[in-house]
């Protein structure tokens, strides 16, 4: 019998599920024992004897302990990686040794997937080189493998929230990234009853590119079944209807693939797509830049420090694109306007199948560019601010932002909770004015802006003007 986990909305559903698992062993003539729980009423309701041995109700803190391979520490809550201080050191580099480390790193979920890929790709070097199993190999190799392991050590570091807590979120879904190298990485996107974003890690799964010759769309193409077959097992495990599922690739081939009848392509691309079409339609498969895609990392040089350090793919987002870079314009209407175009652009290359063909602009269009530029910017001056308030946490206490009582609206965007909220003949822009960072260039322009109009039309008709505008109610910070 191996260990189980479980996870319950309240501690009295928790308690319920031990009092049904203790009977039905019961019947069996059996008794389920190391129970642990994150709650200390809900072990203070288990005896003693039925408990972890490492539970110890009298300390100040709950024990950590080896669930399914991977390390949960009880009282953060959280998932972490307990490696040996000499797991790194081998007395020489031989195949033998280098199996030994990789085999030795259990992560179900893949977690530590751009890590652990690059043992396998030099695992296959390995076998590539013929080397037997302790063979001596060559200089090169014994150098890569040597960086390799002293990695090891690093990935202590890593954290990870053992919860992914949607049961209470509005409209949560899921969102999968797939790349070529090639590997799939999963993350839950959900919102508040505040309407606060939260973007967290579920899992991932890679693999190494055949040792026979594949061309790169096709390895992009078995990237995305690989991602689709996660993305099933995903769905069922949390149960969550597929139709909330959105597929990201950075690969033209694959999205122009998925939008056509798998029956006009040979066997090897048809029997994929049409995999793909069983389970998913079309509109759920969007395009994604290769820099935005957390999946990528799988494929490229990571070191575990970079891992541990990487947002990208702990918090992946996929709202997070680079347009346009504020620095090279002088004047925020042609920011504007430009960024616009670029997102209706990106729009229609995702969305084949309901492409906008206006002519012109339309003022949603303006307004979602004008959100993104101000979002970016936000983001970029306060990181540690956001992510904080993202995860549900207290910002920094030497924050200039600790005095306006932050608040995250639907747009991502950072607003001031002010004392105006419940003044509700107001509009909601005057109750929640957005803050912007002082020294951005995106404040710059939007200042530059009303000033130019304030010397053109005159200060008062200016300030009429922009009082229609919501983003005239704005902090600066």
């Amino acid at each position: 019998m191996e260990d189980s986990m479980d996870s319950m909305p309240t501690e009295e559903s928790a308690l319920e599920l031990y009092e049904q698992l203790s009977a039905l062993w019961l019947k069996a003539g059996m008794c389920a024992r190391k129970w642990l729980s994150n709650s200390r009423i809900v072990l203070e309701n288990i005896p003693q004897k039925e408990r972890a041995k490492e539970v110890n109700l009298d300390t100040s803190y709950l024990p950590t302990t080896k669930a399914l391979g991977v390390t949960w520490q009880a009282e953060e809550d959280v998932f972490t990686f307990k490696l040996n201080k000499n797991v790194s050191s081998v007395p020489t580099v031989r195949k033998r040794n280098l199996l030994k480390r990789v085999a030795s790193l259990f992560d179900p979920l893949g977690f530590l997937s751009p890590y652990i890929v690059k043992g396998k790709i030099l695992l296959q070097q390995f076998w590539l080189g013929r080397y037997d199993w302790d063979d001596r190999v060559s200089s090169n190799l014994t150098d890569k493998t040597m960086e390799w392991l002293d990695d090891l050590p690093v990935l202590n570091k890593v954290i990870i929230p053992r919860s992914l807590s949607f049961n209470d979120s509005k409209n949560p879904s899921l969102n999968v990234f797939v790349e070529e190298a090639y590997g799939t990485a999963v993350f839950m996107r959900s919102k508040n009853q505040d309407d606060d974003i939260s973007v967290k890690f579920v899992c991932s799964k890679t693999r190494v590119s055949p040792l026979t010759a594949v061309n790169i769309p096709r390895l992009e193409l078995m990237a995305a079944v690989l991602g689709l077959r996660l993305a099933l097992t995903v769905t069922k495990a949390i149960v969550m209807s597929m139709i909330k599922v959105t597929f990201w690739t950075d690969s033209a081939n694959v999205i122009h693939w998925i939008s056509n009848e798998s029956r006009r392509f040979k066997p090897f691309v048809a029997h994929r797509i049409g995999e793909i079409h069983t389970y998913s339609a079309p509109k759920q498969w969007r395009y994604v830049s290769t820099t935005d895609n957390p999946a990528d990392i799988a494929s490229r040089r990571t070191t575990a420090e970079d891992l541990v350090q990487n947002t990208l793919w702990w918090n992946g987002d996929v709202t997070t694109e680079d347009l346009l870079d504020p620095e090279r314009f002088s004047d925020w209407s042609r920011l504007l306007r430009v960024t616009a175009w670029v997102k209706r652009f990106a729009d229609n290359f995702r969305n084949t199948n309901d492409r906008n063909k206006n002519s012109v602009l339309t003022v949603k269009e303006l307004q979602e560019a004008e959100n993104l530029l101000i979002h970016k910017a936000q983001v970029k001056q306060y990181p540690e601010e956001y992510s904080s308030i993202v995860k549900g946490q207290p910002i920094p206490r030497n924050s200039k932002l600790i005095p306006l009582n932050v608040k995250i609206d639907e747009q991502g965007m950072m607003r001031c909770d002010t004392r105006l909220t419940h003044a509700r003949f107001l509009p909601y822009d005057v109750r929640y004015p957005i803050i912007l960072p002082r020294k951005s260039p995106v404040t710059r322009l939007l200042v530059k802006s009303f000033h130019e109009e304030g010397n053109h039309y005159g200060t008062n008709q200016t300030l009429a003007a922009m009082s229609s505008r919501y983003w005239f109610n704005f902090v600066l910070m």
